[in-house]
């Protein structure tokens, strides 16, 4: 005749499991929100670095081709990221 034990849970052990298992909820949503504040930073840098791009493109452009002007918004990306456009018409 075998006996089968049944591992019955002790006084407390469901308590601190459930405390064990938000613990970890909390540090994983801690570890999310870091993530996602280092990359909105990488994405913001990225979305500068892109219309920098663009104005010196544009830059470029107006130096090959004397008909060429700015848009309004145009003008105003170029002077938010720093790169002056003299001598190139604005039209809006």
């Amino acid at each position: 005749m075998s006996f089968s034990y049944i591992s019955l849970p002790y006084r407390g052990q469901k308590k601190r499991e459930r405390r064990a298992s938000l613990a970890w909820v909390w540090l994983l949503a801690a570890i999310l929100v870091v993530l996602a504040v280092f990359v909105r930073a990488d994405i913001d840098t990225a979305l500068k670095r892109q219309e920098k791009a663009e104005c010196e493109a544009w830059k470029i452009q107006a130096e090959h081709d004397p008909s060429f002007y700015l848009v309004g918004w145009q003008a105003d990306q170029c002077e938010a990221v720093g790169v002056p456009m003299p001598g190139i018409p604005v039209r809006e």
